[in-house]
């Protein structure tokens, strides 16, 4: 049914509500930050930051990419967390002083830090692993409809072909489900 199509998709292209704005949307990308990375790593590269704030003018150029990132992507209609991908190797650089101030004063801390830094990450890319080992939505239901589905019928698919044999379906792709769209 619609219904399910569209509660399927509704994770990964949601329309970011009127009321959030572009400063909403940025604060959701700071949460998004803090859950990709987890907060010993961005306190830290807030304390690189600081450590560094000499070098000031070093910094800048990479403090430009996140900050460009973050202002653009909060005008969207969609918000995306892969939106910050390219902003997560700025931030890995910004923990280059706090990591050195650190191995300066002892080396025991500074592998403490590192593991307390990477277990946020480990963990999600564990959770991530064990998710797509199962067939995804599209697997499931190419399947179904290879099996319940006669030979020659028209399938609709939201946003992506689900891989079916073009010799036995003809898949009609919708971009999006909408008002306009679900009459096909």
């Amino acid at each position: 049914s619609v219904q399910v199509l569209d509660d399927q998709l509704s994770p990964h292209y949601v329309d970011r509500p009127e009321e959030l704005g572009p400063a909403g949307t940025a604060l959701a990308y700071g949460a998004i930050l803090m859950e990709a990375l987890g907060a010993p790593a961005l306190l830290l590269a807030f304390a690189g930051l600081f450590v560094g704030r000499r070098r000031w003018r070093e910094w800048l150029p990479l403090l430009v990419l996140p900050i460009v990132t973050v202002a653009v992507f909060s005008t969207a209609t969609i918000a995306q967390d892969r939106f910050l991908i390219p902003t997560l190797a700025v931030t890995a650089l910004l923990m280059g002083p706090a990591i050195e101030a650190l191995a300066a004063r002892r080396r025991v801390l500074v592998l403490a830090v590192a593991a307390a830094v990477v277990v946020v990450p480990l963990l999600s890319s564990v959770d991530y692993v064990r998710a797509i080992r199962r067939p995804i939505t599209r697997d499931v239901a190419a399947d179904w409809i290879e099996s319940h589905v006669a030979e020659g019928r028209v399938v609709t698919a939201v946003n992506a072909a689900i891989g079916l044999d073009p010799h036995r379906f003809e898949t009609l792709l919708v971009g999006s489900l909408s008002d306009k769209t679900r009459i096909q």
